[in-house]
């Protein structure tokens, strides 16, 4: 168990400030300079990759606190949350003012989001069902809830710009959904790997 805890700690409270903090505030700085467009574009990359690996894991280690039935997982996901948002409106804050208040209202949908996953994830691990039922039921959730965010962008775009109307402008749209599809099998086999590694080390 304490194993756990101490890499909850690691992924749930040191990460967002490596990634939220630290890096983000990094590519703020270079972003739009010419000499470090090759590094800023990679930089965006890691963030990302990095910022999805640590979503992936946070859920597969609340997962797995919930069936041992400790609640320091809840405490550390809504701690998380606030650093993640809060630590980017830092940044922001610190290298763009003028767009704090864009930035805020952006969060609020996707800090909704997070609130809900957290919700069903509880909910699912006090049903009697095992672990990879955990793992794949809570995984659809992230995804669904992912699609639906999508789905409202893909509206706003659609009135701002009209429907796409060649195949460029489709895969434009189609391109998150199919991302976040396979983000939700990559997220399951991840967490189904974490929990073995986990449950292989306590043996």
């Amino acid at each position: 168990m304490k194993k756990i805890i101490l890499l909850s700690i690691i992924i749930m409270i040191g990460m967002p400030f490596v990634i939220n903090l630290s890096l983000t505030y990094i590519y703020t700085e270079i972003y739009g300079d010419i000499m470090l467009e090759g590094a800023a574009n990679v930089l965006n990359i890691a963030i990302d990759i990095l910022s999805s690996l640590t979503y992936i894991l946070t859920i597969g280690l609340l997962i797995n606190l919930l069936l041992k039935k400790s609640n320091i997982g809840i405490i550390l996901y809504l701690i998380s949350t606030v650093l993640i948002y809060g630590l980017g409106l830092l940044v922001t804050l610190i290298t763009s003012s003028d767009l704090l208040q864009e930035h805020f209202v952006y969060i609020i949908p996707a800090v909704i989001a997070d609130i809900v996953v957290l919700i069903a994830v509880i909910f699912i691990c006090k049903l009697k069902i095992n672990l990879k039922k955990c793992i794949l039921y809570s995984m659809i959730i992230v995804t669904v809830v992912g699609l639906i965010n999508n789905l409202l962008e893909t509206v706003m775009l659609f009135n701002v710009y009209g429907f796409p109307s060649n195949s460029t402008e489709i895969l434009f749209i189609a391109e998150p959904y199919i991302s976040l599809i396979i983000y939700g099998v990559v997220g399951y086999f991840t967490i189904l790997l974490l929990s073995n590694l986990l449950n292989k080390s306590k043996a």
